[in-house]
């Protein structure tokens, strides 16, 4: 990757699939259906938002460079990329990333590990790989100074790329703890 600011929120997004992978790749399918109420997502259906949320990202990113190129932006300061990464904190409001994010050594969604799914989940994750594998092709070759030019256009603001890819990450992360880990931790949650 060219950018060195892109390449550091997209790999902790990266990082943060892996590990959102690695909690629920082992799950049975009564655990990944837990609680079995209309009114709660389960964690099966978590995750399925987290992969929607890349498509939507994916599907969008490609004509939001096309429409930023159109309509040079000037480069985004410091100051101003961090009121943006403030405004998508502040609209998630998440804790802190897991810290087992650290140990796990990922660059690129190729590299996503797969195995020992449970099988009803692999169709899901590979597909969630090639939506990842989408994103990255979009962004890889974008300079550093193209990650703070363009622009990212959704229904929640416009931001530089990194603010956007972070965006979705937080996205992500809001489900995992509160999708996820609420019902890992929930001690009605299936044993195996």
């Amino acid at each position: 990757m060219k950018s060195t600011t892109l390449e550091l929120f997209w790999v902790e997004k990266i990082k943060l699939t892996q590990n959102t992978i690695n909690l629920t790749k082992g799950l049975t399918d009564s655990q990944l259906d837990f609680p079995d109420d209309l009114a709660l997502p389960s964690i099966r259906k978590s995750l399925h938002a987290m992969v929607s949320n890349d498509r939507r990202f994916a599907n969008y990113l490609p004509f939001s460079l096309k429409m930023s190129g159109l309509f040079r932006f000037s480069p985004a300061s410091q100051d101003e990329i961090e009121r943006e990464l403030t405004k998508i904190r502040d609209l998630f409001n998440p804790p802190a990333l897991p810290p087992k994010l650290s140990e796990i050594i990922i660059r690129d969604p190729g590299n996503i590990d797969l195995s020992d799914t449970n099988s009803s989940l692999l169709p899901l994750f590979k597909s969630w790989v090639g939506v990842l594998n989408s994103i990255e092709k979009a962004i890889e070759n974008l300079s550093e100074e193209d990650a703070i030019c363009l622009r990212y256009f959704s229904l929640s603001g416009i931001y530089v790329i990194p603010a956007a890819i972070n965006m979705t990450a937080m996205q992500n992360h809001f489900l995992l703890k509160d999708g996820i880990l609420r019902f890992l931790n929930d001690k009605k949650f299936p044993k195996v």
